[in-house]
């Protein structure tokens, strides 16, 4: 069973940074997870795809800690 979190449950009221540090784990093991698809290969369809997830994850990794700081103030 895959377990889902919520960046704003996560984030809201974080000040030890637990639920920051466990976001960004989420989205480094998301990364990998495309990258590893990617190398193994996949239809061009697929690869666009991929790429598109990966663009997406690598700007959530950019945002998360504005908004953590953001949460917080």
């Amino acid at each position: 069973m895959s377990e889902r979190y919520s960046a704003f449950d996560l984030l809201e009221g974080d000040h030890s940074g637990t639920g920051l540090h466990t976001l960004q784990d989420l989205l480094l093991n998301m990364k990998s997870t495309i990258r590893t698809a990617m190398d193994a290969g996949l239809s061009s369809e697929d690869f666009s795809l991929a790429q598109k997830s990966l663009l997406a994850v690598e700007t959530a990794e950019e945002i998360i800690p504005t908004l953590h700081e953001k949460m917080l103030g």
